[in-house]
């Protein structure tokens, strides 16, 4: 009798010690999502293409290509950012074109042009999918032209 009660309650301890090492596991697994999730991780990828400084050499009319995995087309994106400030691991602030796969490879580029320090010109192919094209951002007016 006294063998099955050890077996019995060793196989507990076993039961038990293997229970809290999945929940470890599964509270572990969960937290690492969580501190890289609010650590600003998005998966995406902003390679800079070009920098335009305004008239003035204030702020940078930053262009780049931002690419968020192999489900999701590359897309142009521009940002208006002070002088020398890193590109940050978002979507263009003023301007993002989405094309498709393969257009985003043979259309044209963006062409940023600073008529003064206040006043922005983004010149583009027509037929582009815009999916953010602001007229203003903090104070500068943004002119879109297409070609």
């Amino acid at each position: 009798m006294s063998c099955l009660r050890s077996h019995s309650a060793g196989r507990g301890v076993r039961v038990a010690t293997l229970r809290r090492s999945v929940v470890a596991t599964v509270v572990g697994g969960w937290l690492i999502i969580l501190v890289g999730c609010a650590a600003g991780d998005t998966g995406c990828v902003n390679r800079e293409l070009e920098r335009q400084p305004s008239t003035d050499g204030a702020r940078e009319a930053v262009l780049f290509v931002r690419e968020c995995g192999a489900t999701t087309a590359p897309a142009l994106n521009v940002s208006v950012l002070d002088r020398g400030k890193v590109l940050p691991d978002e979507a263009g602030n003023v301007l993002v074109l989405n094309d498709p796969a393969a257009m985003a490879v043979t259309r044209g580029d963006v062409v940023a042009i600073w008529k003064t320090a206040r006043e922005l010109h983004l010149v583009y192919d027509q037929g582009r999918g815009v999916s953010r094209a602001l007229t203003s951002y903090d104070g500068i007016a943004l002119i879109h032209t297409t070609r």
